[in-house]
């Protein structure tokens, strides 16, 4: 294991023990509608940089613990009280999933 892999392993562990916010997720290609997978899962709801297509733009973004949810997928859905998402972009990795997000 190289010093980069156990720096990131261990940063990305200690995302995931700090991530407070819940929202509801309706996985699969759902939206705008829940579905009989709907649940409530911790994470952190965030506005991030990201580099889309080659241009660099802040973003909505939901990152959680990897493992919480299957079958997250573009189209799924994302609800923080009346503001409601779609994903458009999806980065798992071992430990935290990053969500990328569209407000409706």
């Amino acid at each position: 294991m190289t010093f980069r892999s156990m720096f990131t392993d261990t940063l990305d562990a200690r995302i995931a023990g700090r991530l407070g916010d819940s929202v509801i997720l309706s996985p699969g290609n759902t939206f705008p509608y829940r579905n009989d997978k709907t649940d409530t899962i911790q994470g952190k709801l965030d506005k991030q940089y990201l580099d889309i297509n080659g241009v660099e733009t802040l973003t909505d973004t939901f990152k959680f613990s990897t493992g919480l949810l299957d079958n997250v997928v573009h189209g799924s859905m994302v609800e923080d009280g009346s503001d409601v998402y779609k994903v458009i972009g999806t980065q798992p990795s071992k430990k935290i999933t990053l969500l990328v997000l569209e407000k409706h």
